[in-house]
Parts: C-alpha cells; sequence; structure tokens
C-alpha cells in the first residue's frame, strides 16, 4: 500500500474494503492509520470501533500487569496475548486470520463473514424480523446508541436495484433534545423550519440553517449543519404523547395533537398556546386545509371526523365512521384542499369531499393484502400526498408492512402500485413520505433500518396485474436500506431542497483522502469531472446526490444524514 513502510502491517476488510495500516507493532507507541478517512487511531480507538479484540489489547494487559509488578519489560512480548496458532503467522495470514475474528464478532457466532450485527457501517441483507405489535405509547428500553461517525460512509444495501443512488451517505449532524420515541417531524411548506413532538410532550421548533454551504469554505465541511442545534421554541402544555403535528401553508401557524385529548394552535412568535381545542378522547391526527389556514380537519378515536373553524373554536362540519369498532388514525388534504383521504384502524381509506362546511363520503377503498393473515386489512399509520411524474397521489402506509400508492381521483381511488421491504407490523406511527419532486419514497422501519424506493416502478419490479378489490397495480420491491438507529425508526423525511449544498460547493467535499483506490473516491473523481457539465437547468441523473435525509429513533435521537455520491450505475 502506497505510503506504508515496509514494516507495517496493513490490514484490509474484506467486506467494506477499507484499509487500516498498523505502524509501530512492537512498540508502545503503536496505532493504526484509516486510510479512508485520513484519521490515526490508538490501538483501543481502534478495537472500539470495530468492536474486534485484537491480540495487541490482551498484550497492553499482560504489558500493564507486568509493569505493576516492577518486571522488566522485555522487547518482544508485546504480541504475548496472542493464541499459539496466530504466533505462528506473520504478514497476510495474520491480517486474514484477524479479518475472520472480526466478522465473528460482528455477527451472531456465525464464522460466516456476511453475519453481521447492530452496527450501522456492517454490510447487511434486508430483514424481513417479524415483530410483536406493541404500542407506541408504552415504556421502551432503549440500547446504547452507536457512536456514528460522520467521516464514515454508511453501509447502505441494494436489493434488485440495478444503480446505487445512496453511493456516499454520511451522517452531518446529530441532536439529542427529546426524552422518548419522536412520534412525528416536519418540515414547513417553505422550508426555513422544522417541527418535531413524541412521547416527552413538547414540541420543539427548528430554524433550518440559512444558506447553507454557501461559503466555499466553510460548505467543503462534511458534518455541516442542516438546523441550528438550538430549538428556536419549546412549545409545552400538553401533558400526555404527542401524536400529529400539521403547519399552515403560509409557514406561519402549528397545531399539535395529543393523547390528553386536545389540539394546540401555536405561532411562531411566541411560546405560549394560542388556543387550546378540546375534543371528547384522544386525537390521533389532524390537518390544516391547504387554501383557508382558518379550518382544520382533526381524526379522533371515538371514529369522528371533524371541520373546525380554528378561532371560534367549534365544530363547522362532521362526518362518522359506520362502524363503531372502527376509527381515524390518518387523514391528508389533496393540493386544493377539496378532498380528504382518511385512513381507519380498520385498513380503510375512505375518500371525502369537502365543499363549504360539507364533509360528503364519495368512495372507500379496502388497503389489504389479496390473501394471507393480513387479507382482512390492517392499521393504516400514515398518509401523505404527492405528485408523481405530473399525477396527483395520496401514499398510504399500514402496519402489514406495505406502502400502497393510490390515485388521487374525485371518484373511487384506485391502487396503483404497492412498496415492499421494510418491516412495520406493529402500532407504531411508520409514515412513508415522498422527495420534492415525487420520485422517491422513504419510510422508517421496525428493525431501525430507512429504506428507500425510486417512485416509479420500472426497476425490478413485477408487471401489473389486476385485482378486483384494487385494480391494476405494480409491486415496487426495488430499494436501497440502511441502519439507522437502534431499535427502531419512526420518521424518515426527505429534506427540502433549500437544506442542501451548492453542486459547486458539495462536489468540493474532501471525503476521500486516497480517491482514485476506493469505488466511491472513484465516483467522487467522475463528480469534479462532471461539475462543468452540469448546471442549475440540467439536473437529469443526478439521482439522490446532494439528498439530505432526517431521520428520528427510539431514543429520541435525530441524525441528519447527506448524499455526497452520484448514481454508482456499475453497482449491479
Amino acid at each position: 500500500m502506497e505510503g506504508a513502510a515496509a514494516e507495517d502491517l496493513v490490514i484490509k476488510d474484506l467486506d467494506s474494503g477499507r484499509k487500516f495500516v498498523l505502524s509501530g507493532a512492537n512498540t508502545e507507541e503503536a496505532s493504526v492509520n484509516d486510510s479512508l478517512s485520513g484519521q490515526q487511531l490508538s490501538m483501543k480507538e481502534f478495537d472500539r470501533q470495530l468492536g474486534i479484540r485484537t491480540g495487541r489489547r490482551s498484550a497492553d494487559a499482560s504489558s500493564a500487569s507486568t509493569s505493576d509488578t516492577g518486571s522488566p519489560h522485555a522487547p518482544g512480548q508485546d504480541l504475548d496475548g496472542l493464541s499459539p496458532r496466530l504466533k505462528r503467522l506473520n504478514g497476510f495470514k495474520l491480517a486474514k486470520a484477524l479479518k475472520d475474528g472480526l466478522s465473528r464478532r460482528r455477527g451472531d457466532g456465525s464464522d460466516s463473514p456476511s453475519a453481521t450485527a447492530e452496527s450501522p457501517y456492517a454490510v447487511t441483507q434486508p430483514s424481513f424480523t417479524r415483530y410483536m405489535p406493541h404500542s407506541p405509547y408504552s415504556t421502551y428500553t432503549v440500547q446504547n446508541t452507536p457512536q456514528l461517525q460522520s467521516s464514515a460512509t454508511m453501509k447502505v444495501a441494494s436489493y434488485r436495484r440495478t444503480q446505487r443512488d445512496l453511493s456516499d451517505l454520511r451522517l452531518v449532524q446529530e441532536i439529542n433534545v427529546h426524552n422518548g420515541v419522536v412520534s412525528v417531524m416536519r418540515f414547513s411548506p417553505n422550508g426555513e423550519y422544522l417541527v418535531t413532538g413524541g412521547k416527552d410532550t413538547i414540541v420543539y421548533l427548528w430554524a433550518v440553517v440559512s444558506n447553507r454551504g454557501k461559503d466555499m469554505k466553510e460548505g467543503c465541511r462534511i458534518d455541516l449543519p442542516v438546523v441550528e442545534p438550538e430549538p428556536v421554541r419549546r412549545w409545552k402544555g400538553h401533558t400526555s404523547h404527542v401524536l400529529d403535528i400539521a403547519w399552515s401553508f403560509g409557514s406561519e401557524l402549528v397545531l399539535s395533537a395529543s393523547m390528553d385529548k386536545t389540539v394546540r394552535l401555536w405561532t411562531l412568535s411566541q411560546d405560549a398556546c394560542l388556543r387550546e381545542i378540546p375534543h371528547q378522547t384522544w386525537v390521533t391526527s389532524i390537518r390544516f386545509h391547504p387554501q383557508d389556514p382558518g379550518k382544520f380537519v382533526s381524526g379522533c378515536g371515538d371514529g369522528v371526523l371533524r371541520l373546525w373553524d380554528v378561532m371560534a373554536r367549534k365544530v363547522v362540519g362532521s362526518a362518522s365512521i359506520a362502524n363503531e369498532k372502527d376509527l381515524y388514525t390518518a387523514l391528508c388534504f389533496n393540493g386544493d384542499g377539496r378532498m380528504l383521504l382518511a385512513g381507519s384502524l380498520r385498513g380503510k381509506c375512505r375518500l371525502y369531499q369537502i365543499f363549504n362546511s360539507k364533509i360528503e363520503i364519495k368512495a372507500e377503498i379496502d388497503v389489504r393484502n389479496r390473501r394471507g393473515r393480513h387479507a382482512r386489512g390492517r392499521k393504516v399509520t400514515g398518509i401523505d400526498f404527492t405528485s408523481v411524474g405530473g399525477q396527483p397521489r395520496f401514499l398510504v402506509t399500514t402496519s402489514d408492512s406495505r406502502i400502497r400508492m393510490l390515485q388521487a381521483s374525485t371518484s373511487a381511488p384506485s391502487e396503483v402500485s404497492k412498496f415492499k421491504g421494510h418491516t412495520n407490523e406493529s402500532d407504531r406511527l411508520i409514515v412513508a413520505t415522498s422527495s420534492s419532486k415525487g420520485d422517491y419514497v422513504i419510510c422508517g422501519s421496525d428493525d431501525g433500518r430507512v429504506f428507500v424506493w425510486p417512485a416509479s416502478a420500472t426497476e425490478a419490479s413485477s408487471s401489473p396485474r389486476t385485482y378486483g378489490h384494487v385494480g391494476t397495480r405494480e409491486k415496487v420491491s426495488a430499494f436501497e436500506s440502511y441502519k439507522a438507529h437502534d431499535g427502531y425508526t419512526t420518521s424518515a423525511i426527505f429534506a427540502p431542497e433549500n437544506c442542501q449544498r451548492p453542486m459547486t460547493c458539495l462536489a468540493s467535499v474532501d471525503c476521500e483522502p486516497n480517491a482514485a483506490t476506493t469505488p466511491v473516491g472513484r465516483l467522487r473523481i467522475q463528480h469534479k469531472i462532471l461539475m462543468p457539465q452540469i448546471s442549475d437547468g440540467c439536473e437529469k441523473g443526478l439521482g439522490l446526490w446532494g439528498q439530505v435525509i432526517v431521520t428520528a429513533g427510539q431514543g429520541g435521537e435525530i441524525r441528519v444524514w447527506e448524499n455526497f455520491g452520484l448514481p454508482d450505475q456499475g453497482y449491479a
């Protein structure tokens, strides 16, 4: 390896291709150089980062006990902690033996290098582990959060993709303010604020960093913050779990719904609550009217959909579910506010027409599997409105580990496509959303991973099929995923475009010291070659280059990720 002395030992991680140069193996100043990030690590840091126990650690302990007793320290005894088998090895064979030990420690005891543990850097196949149903409001035991490094590229698993869009994904910011699970995160329509809420009953308002990356010198930092480290507002008043949050179209007002049977109205200019709107039972979902900020719709545990006048704090229209054992769990307006799609606990979606103060049902659709144990329908955990290729669509997330895209028409909504790969079989508030251009879908998962699908079923999808209860649909099973949190990932959203760095700044970020020797590095060289050909008006084919992703986990941590890589066409 270039730059390594003859007496240095080079250890290569065969899973990721990362190389580590062990310098001074027989000295007290032994250290490891990470060729990928350029960091100089001590042996203890090296062990702690990769989760292995090398012979060096045992030797250090032996050396320490010898020095405590006053015995002389003889040269060449630093590797006494190695097993007799490893003592007879040297060079490549020793490196391979250490590599095998690394793979076994990462896994579940298997000798296979592909058996991996909870490390976010391990290459894992998509997990389809099924979880027993849990309430999102119960008390959970949170595992220790792994120490992620912003300088390391995340290991992204790709399934049935002909290209890899998240070719160089890195952690750029982490926020630890919430005490408990974060149930909902939403950016304001103008992209200037982020609001979060969850189990700790507090609603936090965060300001997005303005002109991010405009300064070329500052913008070349990998860990450039996306949101300000301190919240602008801490809105207190709820006494139980915050379940949903909604923004007004003008990005001036915020609504929060809670299990304490209230909806609260907040304004950006003050900490105090403007209005407290009581309900009969806990409020599961809320939405401002897209065209009239003076009205909003709420869905409750009593199975009643209510249209409210905000300032008067009175109901001006309502609709009820006919089944007394069913209730509304999610809802969303279409773009002009004339149609409202509401999902229920029993796996049904009802399309309502909103006119003045009247709510009239137009159609109903069962969002369920054709056969199997979920054929009766499962809880709708979230609904989002998007546009794919200029066509209005509703994204419906259900607790049968499926995401369905419905055509948003004034007649009966039909199922266009179905996304699968993630795990969502609990009562947690996992919601799928789309990118600003509608070309990608993102969602969290029970296994702590984040999944990203292309919105168009052009890759590795089954041919269209016709079913009596849903019409014609396509299955999208090509996705990318990565481990974002321990426990489960409740929320994963694409940040708006104003959170991204300028293209010229993005291509200048120095992520790979040895660029020409790694696949990611070769992509970054291509970035600089292509930069003169890229303009603001010509962004076709860039995939998720520069995309910012925000995720929230079981422990209350909020993590911000940024993709520094162009699509890797030669991945498949």
